[in-house]
């Protein structure tokens, strides 16, 4: 019995270990096994996946077709003669502008103008009190490079006619010089700041020259004409001021 159960075992196991074998060579491990932590966040966007504000736009603010233009400025006069006499003897004075301009599109304007100088101011060394007054009236034409928005740059040009005065105070009694009329001209240019549609302020530059034959000279009761070489008027004014325009009308 004993022998027949070791023969049963001698037959049986080496099987087993046989068909064991055959097992494992037919479905082998695999190589490694799946992740078991926490999965990692994926990548953060792009900061150009997200499109960018947009930029500020500048306001729309329209012209309009009528525009009334007050001025205030400092003027400094230019003088024909060198004499210390009248024009020769001033150092500047204020001027006033007004003018009334129509404007049928946004980049150009034409209307009337008239300006005034009071100059007194006295230069250093200068020989007697003086003052010396002069006006220009005319017709002006503007060119505006900018539309709408805040900013309106523009030149200007002014053509008409003037008159020109100088009195000089010495001891021995007045001097007066007068131009009755003078050819004048006018450039300027400037940059107006628009409050609204209606309101704009800004600074403005503007060179007047006057051209004359002569001059009527007058101490005390006696006048003479003169040559305009001698003349003590200012021939020319540079001036420096702020404007304030108000528009009304329909916008452009």
């Amino acid at each position: 019995m004993r022998s027949c159960l070791l023969a049963l075992a001698c037959v049986t196991f080496p099987a087993l270990a046989r068909a064991s074998g055959g097992e494992a060579m037919s479905s082998p491990a695999p190589a490694y096994s799946a992740w078991q932590g926490a999965r990692h966040p994926g990548p953060p966007p792009a900061w150009f996946d997200r499109a960018p504000a947009p930029l500020p736009e500048q306001p729309e603010v329209p012209r309009r077709a009528f525009e009334l233009v007050t001025e205030g400025a400092g003027a400094v006069p230019e003088c024909r003669s060198s004499v210390a006499l009248g024009c020769a003897g001033l150092a500047g004075g204020m001027e006033l502008g007004l003018q009334a301009l129509y404007r049928p599109t946004p980049s150009f304007a034409i209307g009337g103008t008239f300006r005034l100088d009071a100059l007194s101011l006295q230069r250093a060394g200068a020989s007697g009190e003086a003052n010396a007054s002069a006006w220009l009236a005319g017709v002006v034409a503007r060119l505006d490079f900018v539309e709408r928005g805040l900013f309106d740059p523009y030149a200007e040009l002014a053509l008409g006619v003037g008159s020109l005065r100088a009195v000089t105070h010495a001891p021995n009694g007045s001097v007066r010089d007068a131009v009755d009329v003078a050819a004048a001209a006018r450039v300027a240019v400037g940059l107006d700041v628009a409050l609204s549609s209606w309101v704009r302020v800004g600074p403005s530059l503007g060179y007047a020259r006057f051209a004359h034959g002569t001059f009527t000279r007058c101490a005390g009761f006696e006048c003479r004409t003169f040559s305009p070489e001698w003349a003590s008027v200012p021939n020319a004014l540079t001036s420096l001021g702020l404007r304030v325009t108000m528009a009304v009308g329909e916008a452009l």
